[in-house]
């Protein structure tokens, strides 16, 4: 007789797929939303129909993030949409629900229904791998995109969190230009001691930059900065919503940008989900 714990993944993206395989090798794993997969399921069984279950999951495993409206689940990977207050019948008495950053909207459902959530985002070796999974995604991104070397190329990077300082080293070590916009003098400091140049975000121009990376999740790119930019300007978006780019201006200014959100699960899945995996297993030990 199985006496695995029984836990439902939902939704995401690749990453969530590797994770569903790695989880079952210490659970009973069941996924849905993960039809579109092009890698397949091995061990983890596929549910195609969750309206006709009842509550046998001890836990679920949501993606990351967990929603990007704040109905739905995050599942990419699915063709209905699956709204986040279908989630809580799924689960047992005092099952858990983990996910990755969990929205206000999505921690509200699950609170006011009494369902415990762990958000296995606050893991900081999790953190640290999708920040260089961003970075190099955000580096594939920009040369995928652009008809002249990195090298030397003049870069802005604004914000100076996890991914932006990943990125600043990652350029840097093959001979770019690096910018650092920030808010932080402290923040100034470190981008200049890593040998990049600075500017407040306050003094916010793209003037002389040919590609910028934004990291900052607010509206820094208004109008009258977007208005600085070069015509040869390319900007990433990697922040999540509402990211940093005012995008009705930067399309009436026919400034190029490209929304590169979720690159971890698109460049480096196998690894990503691995740490996902992980996360959770370090978690689940608190429930047991």
């Amino acid at each position: 007789m199985d006496t695995k714990k029984t836990l439902l993944v939902i939704g995401g993206d690749l990453r969530i797929v590797y994770a569903a395989e790695k989880l079952a090798e210490s659970f009973c794993v069941f996924a849905y939303g993960l039809n579109e997969s092009r890698i397949p399921l091995k061990k983890a069984k596929k549910i195609n129909d969750i309206s006709k279950i009842g509550n046998f999951a001890d836990f679920i495993l949501l993606p990351l993030p967990v929603s990007r409206n704040g109905r739905d689940v995050n599942a990419p990977l699915c063709r209905n949409n699956i709204p986040l207050e279908s989630i809580p019948k799924l689960l047992k008495e005092n099952g858990v629900v983990f996910g990755g950053a969990f929205s206000d909207q999505a921690l509200k459902i699950f609170k006011h229904l009494n369902i415990r959530t762990v958000d296995y985002f606050d893991d900081e070796e999790l953190n640290i791998i999708n920040a260089e999974a961003t970075a190099e995604g955000a580096l594939m991104t920009a040369i995928q995109n652009t008809d002249f070397t990195i090298f030397e190329s003049s870069i802005l990077i604004t914000g100076f969190g996890r991914i932006a300082k990943t990125l600043a080293a990652m350029l840097k070590g093959i001979g770019a230009d690096v910018t650092i916009a920030a808010r932080k003098s402290s923040d100034l400091t470190w981008a200049r001691i890593m040998g990049c140049k600075t500017k407040h975000t306050n003094d916010l121009d793209l003037t002389g930059h040919q590609i910028i990376f934004n990291t900052v999740p607010e509206i820094i790119l208004t109008e009258k900065v977007l208005k600085t930019a070069s015509d040869e300007c390319l900007i990433i978006e990697l922040a999540s919503t509402p990211g940093g780019i005012d995008k009705d201006a930067a399309k009436k200014l026919s400034v190029k940008t490209i929304e590169a959100l979720g690159l971890p699960g698109k460049t480096a899945p196998g690894t990503s989900g691995e740490m996902i995996a992980a996360a959770v297993l370090k978690e689940r030990r608190s429930y047991e």
